[in-house]
């Protein structure tokens, strides 16, 4: 069995991947609507050494589905897209997305229908995770102060870190303590962040990628991500489906 994993972010030769391998029922495609661009590119060298590319033609898939978004209503209303998804109620419901209201259908060997133009829609659906969009959650896990702390907790517990000698052995038996956790709010003050008001699902995203950091320092990305996966509801619903 394949799994392909997409979102909103998904653009271009990913996409055609995905479209492919769904147009040949050969994949079960997992996630939200990807970007759509689907464009061909020609470049053209200039005499003074500079270049010019040029759109000549689409990308289509194997039944003829363009990826393409359409761009007939100005350069605004097509980079405003993604914006667009947000206040649309597509990011979180599968029923709000634009290409299944009046969008060119397409019907697979295996019963499937599929749409043409805006993208590729996933056959399952994974809304997205609203609770990373809170204004000081944002600023905390995109900023530097968190990865400072968990370096520092890193040098001061290594030999207990150490204890574990693989990342999934970290990944199932780590467990993010309260100790770790009040130093963390206490570091977060620096960022004028009380993170006494944290709790239920923010606080676990918090604790998560602090487990997440510490895992990076020892095992690199390898750790990083595994920490990360264990807790994606994408990742989850793939492996879901894989062993059905």
């Amino acid at each position: 069995k394949l799994v392909l994993l997409v979102d909103e972010l998904s653009a271009s030769a990913s996409e055609v991947i995905a479209g492919c391998l769904q147009d040949w029922c050969r994949a079960t495609i997992i996630g939200r609507r990807t970007f759509g661009k689907g464009l061909v590119q020609q470049q053209y060298d200039l005499s003074d050494g500079s270049a010019i590319r040029l759109t000549v033609a689409r990308y289509y898939t194997p039944l003829g589905r363009s990826i393409q978004r359409s761009y007939e209503k100005g350069k605004k209303v097509y980079m405003d897209d993604l914006w667009e998804r947000f206040n649309s109620g597509e990011m979180v419901s599968y029923d709000s997305i634009k290409n299944h209201n009046g969008g060119k259908k397409f019907l697979t060997s295996c019963k499937d229908t599929l749409y043409a133009g805006d993208g590729i829609t996933p056959a399952i659906f994974i809304p997205l995770d609203t609770t990373l969009y809170h204004r000081e959650l944002n600023g905390l896990l995109t900023g530097n102060s968190m990865n400072s702390f968990v370096y520092n907790y890193y040098l001061q517990h290594k030999q207990q870190i150490d204890q574990y000698k693989t990342s999934d052995d970290y990944t199932k038996n780590f467990t993010a303590t309260e100790e770790m956790w009040n130093g963390w709010a206490k570091a977060a003050l620096s960022d004028s962040v009380n993170l006494s008001s944290f709790n239920g699902r923010k606080k676990e995203m918090l604790q998560l990628r602090l487990k997440a950091l510490l895992a990076r320092f020892k095992w690199r990305n390898t750790g990083f991500y595994q920490v990360l996966n264990n807790d994606d509801m994408a990742v989850k619903k793939a492996l879901e489906n894989i062993v059905k």
